[in-house]
């Protein structure tokens, strides 16, 4: 808990040094990315919790575990750039 509090700190000190203009156009850019994208980041996470929940019903945390792995995967994978660079080093 104090590591989050002191780089909760360190980001916001951050943003006071970029200025408001430069905060505006990054907030704008968070914002697009988390739910105007092509593939928003709510829906992988709205799919982890899911799977979170399933991991608490006994003796169905090895299949929740396997299924967040593959969530990761595909995560990975999605990101074009990422899945090039991934088989590029294969």
């Amino acid at each position: 808990m104090p590591f989050v509090l002191i780089a909760l700190g360190t980001l916001i000190g951050y943003l006071d040094y970029l200025g408001a203009e430069n905060l505006q156009a990054a907030g704008s850019l968070i914002y697009t990315e988390t739910f105007g994208a092509n593939d928003p980041f709510w829906k992988w996470l709205g799919a982890m919790i899911i799977i979170g929940m399933i991991g608490y019903i006994p003796d169905m945390e090895p299949v929740a575990t396997a299924f967040l792995v593959l969530v990761v995967i595909a995560i990975v994978l999605a990101q074009h750039s990422s899945a090039t660079t991934l088989l590029k080093g294969l």
